[in-house]
């Protein structure tokens, strides 16, 4: 019973499945945030129901999610975190699906990457590292891309 959503990503599997994901809930941006994840097996003419809910318990929000399917297949589901409204720090995470075109695709626990939001898709480099770069709320409240801070990542460090 949704009123509005925000933020929708968008990803196409090796086998061709598309997710969709996007966040709402509660009146506006705030605590009853959640992201929901659905998927459609024929080019996006109908939607499955939710297959997956980020719903943080207690006064955290779960917004601004993004979908990417890796070069190996994997399907990375990345939202941020943030207690209330906005911390003012707020955090990265994801949950990865190891075989998304699965008649039941199972994706992971929750991992939390770190502070600050990701808007747009990780990057190739040409060495085959992973660029990941996010954003954090300056002190009068407008927002910072650090590129200084930007990490790279291969896929299998944090875990990935």
């Amino acid at each position: 019973n949704r009123k509005w959503q925000g933020i929708p990503s968008l990803t196409r599997t090796r086998g061709g499945r598309l997710y969709v994901c996007f966040y709402s809930g509660g009146e506006g941006e705030g605590a009853e945030n959640y992201v929901l994840l659905k998927k459609s097996d024929d080019d996006g003419k109908t939607w499955s129901e939710p297959v997956l809910a980020i719903d943080p318990a207690g006064n955290v929000r779960a917004f601004d999610p993004c979908l990417w399917t890796a070069p190996d297949g994997r399907v990375f589901l990345f939202w941020a975190q943030s207690y209330g409204g906005f911390d003012g720090r707020a955090g990265c995470w994801y949950a990865t699906c190891e075989a998304p075109d699965a008649r039941r695709p199972e994706w992971s626990a929750p991992s939390r990457i770190g502070d600050g939001v990701m808007l747009n898709k990780p990057t190739v480099l040409h060495t085959g590292e992973w660029l990941l770069l996010g954003y954090e709320k300056g002190p009068d409240g407008e927002m910072v891309v650090n590129a200084e801070q930007a990490e790279t990542m291969e896929s299998d460090s944090l875990g990935i």
